[in-house]
């Protein structure tokens, strides 16, 4: 690439920035683009390799001008995390009205796109990390998130004769100072898809300069055409976060890295925090938690034989009642353990992995508890599952946690799942529960953003299970955000129906909606570029935090205990006062 060109585009930001500075060390000449040049360091700006044209994105003539000078694109053009309220098409739209044009006219062939981990490739292995992404990024974001989409189906249907590749990253931290861009760009760096071995969610700035100038300099020209995923394959693997065992205790709090090192070296202790995934602002004292990887019975015992702690182990009862939880992530793990002293859980899963961590997070805890796979999309699967919980003992409670989100990309799985399962197995335990049962099914407070369809809720509520996803409002080829929300309103309004049922023969069912809950996945689109979008989020609510698994164990312990004999029929929002910041937006404390 020697003598020719580099324009660049958004290059006054941060990592703009650090490419700069990477294509100087380089002694590229170099063309920016920008809106505000007074952004561009001192430093940069008199750099002889530097110039600068001033211009919007939407000045043709400006445009035109730096493009003549130049033989190869690098776009960081993107839309603001926190601006969710800009035209879906914007990004596209530029391309297509300005960036192309311009390319064309000139004889440019070459360009290097920002994206971002909402596009989905054929070639991703999928991660539980993009399925968070997504969800947030389209229930809360959806404009950048279709800004994304939209890009990704401009450059495949509309870039022809064009040499192009669309590089996706997710968190990309770093300042852009010289030092801290001479330290970062010595990172390792990964190129390929989502998921394969090596891939984290997380590169720095500098890293990710050094990569668009090995680009440019004719390294990459194997992801022409293609849509590759960039991160550092040394960044810490926050996947880590999903084999740890969580505990959180209001005991906790006087349990400190340093006390975790002096009771045993050989184990790891990560406290959730603002400098380690920027929630721990979100979390009052007494619901802070302790991540500990390699976790096992010995240190558990360790620990609660400090004065601090009791370690309570259930004592077996060949007729205690039975809890049984369907879907053993975070939220069902944590209600597991609020309920499961007085009970012997029967614990479920699609996914063997999470079923084994979940069982070895009630083993440690000492719980009584049967562990078994289930599919609750499977009617046979959920009579099965209630069958084996009777012959445990009585039904006293059962909660259900289990669901997909649209981050799975299929509406039909989604509708099966989230809707037709919960049918079955509202249908399944009926007739087994004990006096005084209960049944709590997870919803969402996605259900309560679709505007009510009377004659939908109809269908909902009184349609048999083999006709449920038989409507015209439903559509299995459809939107997965849209089939998500619809999903979670028809489960409110199943429940709320089957309630009659239920209460005449002495037993509750009731749903909870929780909003945005930390989670282990959570901690990472925490640490993703979706971070910033997220915390927006929730400081828009109005407690101030992110919700818990132990926040929801807590509602879920209210929903079903004897505190509640009277609640049939309802749907508990567990989400911080969320539905009424997103009914009522821009409401200030204290505002009449």
């Amino acid at each position: 690439m020697p003598g020719s060109k580099v324009l660049v585009l958004g290059g006054t930001g941060p990592a703009g920035i650090c490419l700069l500075r990477e294509l100087v060390f380089r002694n590229h000449a170099t063309v920016v683009f920008a809106r505000n040049p007074a952004k561009i360091p001192h430093d940069l700006a008199s750099n002889p390799l530097i110039q600068v044209v001033k211009g919007e994105m939407s000045d043709s003539d400006a445009l035109s001008s730096a493009m003549s000078e130049s033989a190869i694109v690098i776009s960081l053009l993107g839309p603001d995390i926190k601006n969710t309220k800009i035209d879906p098409s914007l990004f596209a739209d530029i391309y297509r009205s300005s960036v192309f044009p311009a390319m064309r006219k000139h004889g440019v062939k070459r360009i290097f796109a920002m994206g971002t981990l909402s596009i989905k490739r054929p070639e991703d292995h999928w991660t539980m990390f993009q399925t968070m992404v997504t969800i947030f990024m389209s229930l809360f974001a959806g404009p950048i998130y279709n800004n994304m989409l939209n890009l990704a189906k401009l450059f495949e249907t509309e870039a022809e004769g064009l040499d192009w590749t669309v590089f996706r990253i997710a968190q990309i931290p770093g300042d852009s100072d010289p030092e801290s861009w001479e330290k970062d760009r010595q990172d390792q760096l990964f190129t390929g898809w989502i998921g394969e071995s090596g891939w984290t969610s997380s590169m720095k700035r500098g890293a990710l300069a050094k990569w668009l100038v090995d680009a440019a300099e004719g390294k990459a020209d194997e992801w022409k055409g293609k849509m590759p995923a960039l991160s550092s394959s040394i960044a810490k693997q926050l996947e880590m976060i999903l084999r740890r065992v969580a505990i959180s205790s209001s005991k906790l709090i006087g349990l400190t890295h340093r006390t975790c090192e002096s009771l045993t070296p050989t184990w790891k202790m990560t406290w959730i925090g603002l400098s380690h995934v920027h929630a721990g602002d979100h979390f009052s004292p007494t619901q802070r938690s302790i991540l500990i990887s390699d976790l096992n019975e010995k240190v558990l015992q360790t620990i609660f034989a400090s004065s601090q702690f009791t370690l309570f182990s259930p004592i077996m009862s060949p007729n205690r009642p039975v809890l049984a939880v369907i879907g053993a992530g975070s939220m069902g793990v944590a209600i597991a353990r609020r309920l499961g002293p007085s009970h012997h859980i029967l614990i479920s899963d699609f996914s063997p992995a999470t079923l084994s961590n979940a069982e070895d997070s009630l083993r440690s805890a000492g719980h009584s508890f049967t562990a078994q796979s289930i599919d609750v999309s499977k009617k046979e699967f959920v009579a099965s599952f209630a069958e084996a919980a009777a012959k445990l003992g009585p039904i006293q409670t059962v909660v259900v946690t289990a669901g997909v989100s649209n981050a799975a990309n299929n509406a039909e799985l989604i509708y099966n799942t989230n809707l037709l399962g919960v049918a079955f197995i509202i249908d399944s335990f009926q007739p087994l529960m004990a006096p005084g049962g209960s049944l709590t099914v997870i919803a969402s407070m996605a259900g309560h953003m679709k505007k009510p369809n009377s004659a939908l809720d109809d269908h909902f509520a009184t349609a048999s299970a083999t006709e449920l996803l038989n409507h015209a409002d439903i559509n299995l080829a459809g939107d997965p955000g849209d089939a998500y929300s619809i999903s979670k309103r028809g489960c409110i309004v199943r429940v709320r129906h089957a309630a009659i049922a239920w209460g005449r023969q002495g037993n509750r069912i009731n749903t909870f909606s929780p909003g945005v809950t930390m989670t282990p996945m959570i901690a990472e689109v925490m640490q993703s570029a979706a971070g910033s979008m997220l915390e927006g989020i929730i400081k828009g609510v109005p407690l101030g935090r992110i919700g818990t698994p132990d926040d929801i164990a807590g509602a879920v312990a209210f929903l079903a205990g004897p505190d509640a004999t009277y609640v049939n029929g309802a749907d508990l929002l567990v989400d911080g006062g969320s539905r009424a910041t997103h009914r009522w937006p821009g409401t200030e404390a204290g505002a009449e």
